[in-house]
């Protein structure tokens, strides 16, 4: 998983974050998949509640096929 970039919403403490996933399928074939996701800063840098965060990714990850956004603002870590 590579950052594709971060950028700090206008007026709030939130971030936009780009996020590019990559699965080798074979020596030659990489499939790539693109997630979006919003997310307030306070969360994803504080220790506590940067678990959380990273788990609901995974589960974006685990549960869902294609590209994807995620608002990790509106409901919450």
């Amino acid at each position: 998983m590579a950052v594709h970039n971060v950028t700090k919403t206008q007026g709030d403490d939130n971030l936009l974050v780009n996020l590019v996933l990559e699965q080798p399928l074979d020596e030659e074939s990489v499939r790539s998949r693109k997630l979006g996701l919003i997310v307030s800063a306070a969360l994803i840098f504080d220790p506590e509640t940067s678990p959380q965060i990273i788990d609901r990714i995974r589960s974006w990850i685990e549960t869902t096929d294609g590209d994807g956004f995620l608002d990790l603002v509106q409901h919450g870590s």
